[in-house]
C-alpha cells in the first residue's frame, strides 16, 4: 500500500515518518521560547506560566520562529520571580550575538544577595559560567572556545550548563560537551525572595547586544544524551 500525502509526495510500502523527540520534560520548571509570545505584555513560560517582564521594550521578531532582539544601549533586558531549583539545576538558552559586548554583560545572572549566585557572561565576546557561594569568592570557569563566539547576528548558539548536586558541572555548546569541571561543588542554599535577569548582569546595568529566543530552567542536571536531544531539537529552527 501506498498513501499520497501531497502532489508528488508518495509514502510506499514498509516506509514510516515519525516524529523527532520534543525537549525533555522531566524536571523542566520553566520554557521561555518566543515562538509562544502573545505579542504584547510580559515573556511567559509555557511550563508553569512564570512572567518575565520586559524593560525598555526589547523588541520581538519572527525570525527563526520567534525571537527578542535586546539592545546594550537601550538596556533592554527582562526580570524573573526566583524559582527555587538549587543545588541542582540545569540551564539551556540559545542566542545570537549582534555586536561587541559591553563590560561583563550577561545572558542570565541572578540577583546576588548571598548565599548564592549563577551567571552565563558574554565578557569580551566569549562564554563564562559559573556561582558565587560568598561575594566574590566563587566557581568561575571560561568556556573552552578557543576564538570569541561570532557577534555579528549571523549566528545561533545553545549552551547548557548542567549542575549536578554531587560535585562538577558541565557545560554543552550545540548539544557537545565544551568544558568538564569535575572537582567543583556547588552551594546548596537558594533564595526565594530574590529574582534572575535575562539578558543583564546582576549587579551592573550591563546588558547584551543579543538576540536570545528559548531559556529553558531544569530543578536537575540533565544528561549528555538529554541536552543532545533538547540541541537536536531547536537546530534546525535556528539553521544548525
Amino acid at each position: 500500500m501506498t498513501i499520497t500525502i501531497g502532489p508528488g509526495i508518495t509514502i510506499a510500502a514498509g516506509v514510516s515518518i515519525t516524529s523527532p523527540p520534543g525537549i525533555v520534560t522531566n524536571g523542566l520548571l520553566l520554557n521561555f521560547d518566543a515562538a509562544t509570545y502573545s505579542g504584547t505584555g510580559d515573556w511567559i513560560d509555557s511550563a508553569n506560566g512564570v512572567h518575565a517582564t520586559p524593560y525598555n521594550n526589547p523588541t520581538w521578531s519572527s525570525d527563526n520562529g520567534g525571537t527578542f532582539v535586546l539592545s546594550q544601549p537601550s538596556a533592554q533586558y527582562f526580570t524573573v520571580p526566583w524559582p527555587t531549583f538549587q543545588p541542582a539545576y540545569t540551564i539551556d538558552i540559545w542566542f545570537n550575538l549582534t555586536d561587541s559586548q559591553v563590560g561583563s554583560s550577561c545572558l542570565i545572572s541572578d540577583e546576588f544577595s548571598g548565599p548564592f549566585e549563577f551567571c552565563i557572561q558574554t565578557t569580551n565576546n566569549q562564554i563564562k559560567t559559573g556561582w558565587y557561594p560568598n561575594n566574590w569568592e566563587g566557581q568561575f570557569a571560561d568556556n573552552n572556545i578557543g576564538a570569541p563566539f561570532i557577534h555579528d547576528g549571523s549566528t545561533w548558539y545553545n549552551i547548557t550548563m548542567a549542575v549536578p548536586i554531587a560535585t562538577g558541572y558541565k557545560d554543552y555548546i550545540n548539544g557537545t560537551l565544551s568544558l568538564d569541571q569535575p572537582g567543583t561543588t556547588p552551594p546548596n542554599a537558594s533564595s526565594p525572595s530574590q529574582r534572575f535577569f535575562i539578558g543583564h548582569r546582576w549587579d551592573l546595568l550591563e546588558t547584551v547586544n543579543a538576540k536570545m529566543a528559548v531559556v529553558n530552567i531544569y530543578d536537575r542536571a540533565l544528561t549528555d544524551a538529554e541536552v543532545a536531544q533538547n540541541f537536536n531539537y531547536y537546530r534546525a529552527r535556528f539553521g544548525i
